[in-house]
């Protein structure tokens, strides 16, 4: 397990835009970097602080065996084949009626 340090107002960005999904306004999030740099691990953690913590929460409230929020994010490499550029983060809503 890495330790996640100094990204804090980072996470706190990105849950702003977690909210504004989850009042209709969905967006599409890129996270660009150099490889190694951390992305993976910065949106690991922002899923597991909020994204998780807002499904189960969700999930024990309202008795809903399925989530309020899907999760999905996707590498995508240089043409070239250089090695990874920026990871894409999809924040929408996904209500399960």
């Amino acid at each position: 397990m890495s330790i996640f340090v100094g990204r804090e107002k980072d996470l706190e960005t990105l849950n702003a835009y977690l909210q504004d999904a989850l009042d209709g306004n969905g967006k599409v999030i890129l996270i660009t970097g150099e490889p190694g740099i951390g992305k993976t691990t910065f949106i690991e953690e922002f899923k597991q602080k909020y994204i998780d913590t807002h499904n189960k929460v969700f999930m024990e409230k309202n008795k809903k065996k399925e989530p309020e929020i899907r999760f999905a994010h996707a590498k995508c490499y240089e043409l070239a084949g250089k090695g990874e550029k920026l990871m894409l983060l999809f924040l929408m809503q996904l209500v399960i009626l």
